[in-house]
């Protein structure tokens, strides 16, 4: 019995270390901007155009990024991705905070959407791993990988809150969430190790997986069903990540306090 529970555990505390992966990718690299986004517009005299670039600058990242990550895997093995590209995204991050020129924000921005697009894809391949040799669990550790978007959410906005007193703290705040991807990698960097030692280099579908997996994904992947695919996406990004990015900025505006901003 104490066997079988260490075994369910290890397997939740695998999906929640590889929720790190989305915490960096979404939640810290891409989301972080928008609480970040109040006190540098103020501190840099920027425009809501330019703000509004600098994000369209990262979405196009994440676009290139998801286009090129099949590309990408080819060449680097996945393990090594997910990991490297957190190091790299703590490596942005902590050169934004010394930049001023406009351009070397764009830049920056680009390359963070690039990156957020390879650890976010290769984060799942480790947890697709993960859930076939889970099964009967999957819709949860698939749920608590995905959920890692939250966690780096959470971290951005409390270390906002409590770094960021005046307007030219924001290049702080930019340093303290390198520091924690930087550990972030170092993390995922141990563990996808230990699961490609254990699952080995590509995940296998079982017999029955295929039978049951393989219809839906005809279905799902028909040329039609993928273009409405893409069209919901779009419209989920036109929405909902216009709103992530400038609630803050409105809600300042408005007068609400930052204390009820964090709400």
């Amino acid at each position: 019995m104490g066997s079988l529970f260490m075994k369910h555990q290890s397997k939740f505390v695998q999906a929640c270390i590889l929720s790190l992966a989305a915490a960096v990718s979404l939640g810290v690299t891409r989301f972080s901007y928008a609480l970040l986004l109040p006190v540098m517009k103020q501190d840099l005299n920027w425009s809501y155009t330019f703000a509004g670039l600098l994000n369209t600058s990262n979405a196009l990242g994440y676009l290139i990024g998801a286009v090129s990550v099949n590309w990408v895997s080819r060449k680097i093995d996945p393990e090594k991705l997910i990991a490297t590209c957190c190091f790299f995204a703590a490596v942005i991050m902590f050169l934004i905070k010394g930049v001023r020129s406009q351009e070397a924000f764009l830049t920056l921005r680009l390359l963070a959407g690039v990156l957020s697009a390879w650890i976010f894809v290769s984060g799942g391949l480790q947890i697709a791993r993960l859930v076939e040799n889970h099964n009967h669990q999957s819709g949860l550790l698939l749920g608590i990988y995905y959920g890692g978007t939250g966690w780096g959410i959470i971290l951005s906005t409390l270390v906002f809150y409590w770094v960021v007193t005046l307007p030219s703290d924001w290049g702080l705040a930019w340093f303290y969430l390198s520091v924690f991807c930087l550990i972030f990698a170092v993390v995922l960097g141990i563990r996808v190790y230990k699961l490609r030692n254990e699952f080995g280099t590509k995940p296998k579908l079982s017999a029955a997986s295929e039978k049951m997996e393989m219809p839906f994904l005809a279905a799902t992947l028909s040329r039609g069903g993928f273009v409405w695919m893409l069209l919901g996406y779009a419209c989920f990004g036109m929405g909902y990540i216009a709103y992530m990015t400038f609630v803050i900025a409105v809600l300042q505006q408005q007068g609400v306090r930052p204390e009820q901003q964090l709400l």
